[in-house]
């Protein structure tokens, strides 16, 4: 999933440096696809600052108290990352198609 997530990233990045001139993206971002409602994880190396670890160790570790004692599940920092991930991908998917501007 990670992987596919790095995909999407690495499509974002090259429609705007290529493709996109100012603030006119021609229609690229019909390229950039949405979210499969199915996903498999995928490992995936990344490097972090050290004060991010410390604070989603932290983040983490403060949701799991928090959370409902019914719950079996414990929140990891995978899911954390998955999430902070597509929220990233769709708000900076979405500035980017409500700053095009249409071809006159």
């Amino acid at each position: 999933m990670i992987r596919r997530v790095m995909r999407v990233f690495i499509l974002i990045a090259a429609l705007l440096a290529t493709s996109c001139s100012g603030r006119s993206c021609n229609g690229q971002t019909e390229q950039i696809p949405d979210a499969p409602k199915e996903r498999k994880p995928e490992r995936y190396s990344f490097q972090f600052w050290d004060d991010q670890i410390v604070r989603l160790k932290r983040l983490r570790q403060v949701k799991n108290i928090l959370r409902d004692p019914y719950e079996r599940k414990e929140i990891t920092m995978s899911d954390m990352v998955r999430q902070a991930i597509d929220d990233y991908l769709d708000k900076q998917t979405k500035r980017i198609k409500q700053s095009e501007r249409p071809d006159v």
